[in-house]
């Protein structure tokens, strides 16, 4: 279900409910897999600078 509609600037904005997240497991999913994205990226930047 639509539970917001509207426009930011020339941008249309809809927030759709099933797509929000709903339980514990779910975050703690989400923010796993931030985690790990986040460490991957901080590596290889890390990696560059060394490489520097």
């Amino acid at each position: 279900m639509v539970v917001k509609d509207y426009y930011e600037g020339k941008t249309h904005i809809i927030i759709d409910d099933k797509y929000c997240v709903k339980t514990k497991e779910e975050v703690d999913a989400i923010l796993k897999a931030m985690g790990e994205l986040v460490g991957r990226q901080l590596a290889q930047q890390q990696a560059r600078r060394a490489a520097e």
